[in-house]
């Protein structure tokens, strides 16, 4: 339970909003409805499913608090606990769209990752902010775990935690530079 649970805290924290929205204010004081500009990112980061299992195993657990909208960047959740994980994200980055919903907390996040497995979704998507910088986030899904030994040269638990991990196709190798 203790992979599962991470996963999902780990999903929460790496998935983001691509909606910049704005309203216009009307001459009887009500608000217009907001008008959404879709954000395209230019760089990406992907975490495959063997990071993933990584680090549900380490169990790190990461953290967000709600943040509102500021000039570029829409609102969200910005992450900490992440910046470590050698991911590409750093603490304090803000998730602002899942699934193409916005976020508005850590649960809800949870919540559309309990949702999009029990779905088998492969690969779970958002935008995640680095200042006024955005980046596409995908995540993929690992759904069974083989039972193996760190021994055995071919289990994944034997390359958690090594650096030549990350030069394996990891997130790092996926995350462009910023």
């Amino acid at each position: 339970m203790k992979p599962i649970r991470s996963l999902l805290v780990l999903g929460s924290a790496l998935l983001a909003l691509s909606l910049t929205i704005s309203g216009q204010t009307l001459a009887d004081g009500a608000r217009k409805p907001a008008v959404q500009k879709r954000v395209v990112p230019t760089k990406s980061i992907r975490v495959g499913a063997q990071t993933v299992l990584c680090i549900a195993e380490s169990g790190i657990q990461p953290s967000a608090k709600p943040v509102p909208h500021k000039g570029k960047r829409p609102a969200g959740i910005a992450v900490f606990g992440v910046g470590a994980l050698g991911l590409g994200v750093a603490d304090g980055d803000v998730l602002s769209e899942v699934l193409g919903q916005p976020v508005k907390s850590q649960a809800q996040v949870v919540a559309m990752v309990i949702a999009a497995r029990s779905r088998n979704m492969s690969e779970i998507s958002g935008i995640l902010w680095h200042g006024t910088q955005a980046f596409s986030v995908t995540v993929e899904q690992p759904y069974d775990v083989p039972n193996c030994s760190a021994d055995e040269p071919s289990c994944w638990r034997s390359r958690c935690g090594r650096e030549d991990q990350r030069s394996q196709g990891s997130a790092e190798k996926n995350a462009q530079k910023r």
